[in-house]
């Protein structure tokens, strides 16, 4: 199915309204949807100036039905499997002094930005290396960072200049000036996936040269909050690019060289692009979509899992959807019955968008905030009490956060 329309009125408007926001027992529950919802739910488009018909995937890639939702209490620990535990170390050049943009881990070294200006380099134990470039007006030196990937040809920092291209030993080797002002990347094969905030398109796909290729899905009030989400590997040389909380995502096939607007989940009432916008432009940009419909959160996918919650309301606590690509399973658990039995904070505080991985997830924990949870009466229960109680003790309230690096079972 291949839906499309030439109107662009509401998409000019949603355009001018976009350039002025700034970024800142056991009880088992099933969800029944019949086909005719379903296939209404899976229309929706709108132009782009480079497809004139992108195409629209009939099936979503969660399929609900017939999943069980289990709301039995369970322990975090008997959904996933902690592979490590690691302390990220602590020493004068490698203190994460602010706020952590973005952590991604690729084969044996895990990278974490903070601030804005600093990317550091660890090994998969924690132990630091290096700093990656560094501020500066100079080769290899940036105003600021923007974001940054890595693949087996090193890693790549997007600055306000273009993306500067180092080895795997932090060296410098040259610098891409991108056609266009990009506000995240995402480096696919010989291709360079690019998304923006002030520009006509979001999506773009650039050469390793720097030169606009194609671009994809106008700019609006959703995509604008879209902005600070990423491309995820979903299989092969498909990525995902979620809007926000809606139930639709924007995928990428590199391979193919083509774009696709999937829907990440079945559900009768998920919150569409469409619908969102038209209740920003109607109700403003403050209001909270769940009010609305369900709307999804902390989306994170490696390739060969993928996960997501869904929420029905302001007072759900949300339902956690995990997808084990290769295998085509779908797990759902609920997680107001989900206990946190392996680093004891909030379970919304476990899992996080802002982490990639090449075959895992990652979660964050500070010292701070795990002494304090490791002083929960149910927490000497849990067979991870032990081991955390005793790296919690070794650690400084100031030192650098602690990585949990996990799968699902």
């Amino acid at each position: 199915m291949c839906v499309w329309r030439s109107e662009q009125g509401l998409l000019t408007e949603a355009y001018d309204v976009m350039k002025n926001v700034m970024q800142g027992g056991i009880a088992i529950r099933y969800y029944e949807v019949t086909a005719g919802i379903l296939a209404a739910l899976a229309i929706f488009s709108f132009c782009a100036c480079r497809h004139p018909a992108v195409t629209v995937a009939e099936d979503a890639i969660v399929k609900s039905v017939g999943v069980a939702v289990s709301e039995s209490v369970t322990n975090l620990s008997s959904i996933l499997s902690v592979k490590r535990v690691i302390p990220l170390e602590t020493q004068d050049s490698s203190l994460i002094g602010g706020n952590i943009w973005k952590i991604s881990a690729y084969k044996n070294h895990i990278y974490v930005s903070f601030n804005r200006n600093t990317l550091l380099q660890f090994d998969r134990q924690g132990k630091f290396v290096r700093q990656i470039g560094s501020v500066g007006g100079g080769p290899g030196e940036y105003a600021t960072l923007r974001d940054f990937d890595v693949t087996e040809e090193g890693v790549y920092i997007l600055s306000h200049k273009g993306i500067l291209h180092y080895d795997c030993d932090g060296r410098f080797l040259h610098a891409i000036p991108a056609e266009i002002s990009l506000s995240g990347i995402k480096v696919a094969g010989d291709k360079i996936l690019g998304f923006v905030t002030r520009e006509k398109h979001v999506s773009y796909v650039l050469d390793r040269e720097g030169h606009v290729l194609d671009s994809a899905l106008p700019a609006s009030p959703i995509t604008s909050m879209a902005a600070s989400s990423y491309y995820w590997p979903y299989q092969g040389n498909e990525y995902l690019f979620p809007l926000y909380q809606t139930n639709e995502a924007l995928l990428y096939d590199a391979a193919k060289g083509s774009y696709a607007y999937v829907r990440l989940i079945d559900l009768p009432d998920a919150m569409t692009l469409e619908r969102g916008n038209k209740l920003f432009e109607e109700k403003g940009l403050n209001i909270y979509l769940g009010e609305y419909g369900t709307i999804l959160w902390a989306f994170n996918s490696n390739g060969t899992q993928l996960q997501f919650q869904t929420f029905e309301d302001e007072d759900d606590k949300g339902t956690l959807w995990v997808r084990k690509v290769k295998e085509g399973k779908t797990l759902a658990f609920d997680c107001a019955r989900i206990r946190n039995d392996v680093t004891f904070v909030p379970l919304e505080r476990f899992f996080s968008s802002f982490m990639q991985a090449d075959s895992s997830f990652f979660s964050r924990v500070d010292p701070t905030d795990l002494k304090e949870a490791l002083m929960q009466p149910q927490a000497p229960a849990s067979p991870y009490y032990r081991p955390m109680k005793a790296l919690a003790d070794s650690l400084g309230e100031e030192d650098n956060p602690v990585l949990i690096e996990y799968e699902f079972k």
